[in-house]
């Protein structure tokens, strides 16, 4: 599984390096999940294509909970603290032409 570290002390996981067997998959996310506390993490975020639904469970059962969504994709958030900030989506668009 491969990720990519972001300027708020979090990580984005490419969804397209994701295991396709779901034993891999658990393994790779259970590792995530090591690697999210040990080095405290502030958030782990992963956005599945419809193509890969069936990641949905494993991640869910490794404490990631549904963020937004469109009708091909979901993202999925993973805050290891509760103080760790969320940012919400955006819910309007506002200026000229919007």
């Amino acid at each position: 599984m491969e990720f990519k570290r972001d300027r708020f002390n979090g990580i984005i996981v490419d969804a397209a390096s994701l295991p396709d067997d779901p034993q891999a998959l658990c393994g790779a996310v259970d590792a995530l999940v090591a690697l999210i506390e040990h080095e405290r993490l502030a958030l782990a975020w992963v956005t599945l294509p419809i193509s890969n639904a069936q990641g949905i469970p494993v991640f869910t059962a490794a404490g990631f909970s549904f963020h937004s969504c469109l009708t091909d994709q979901l993202t999925l958030v993973r805050r290891p603290f509760e103080q760790a900030f969320v940012p919400f989506i955006p819910t309007h668009t506002i200026g000229a032409g919007a």
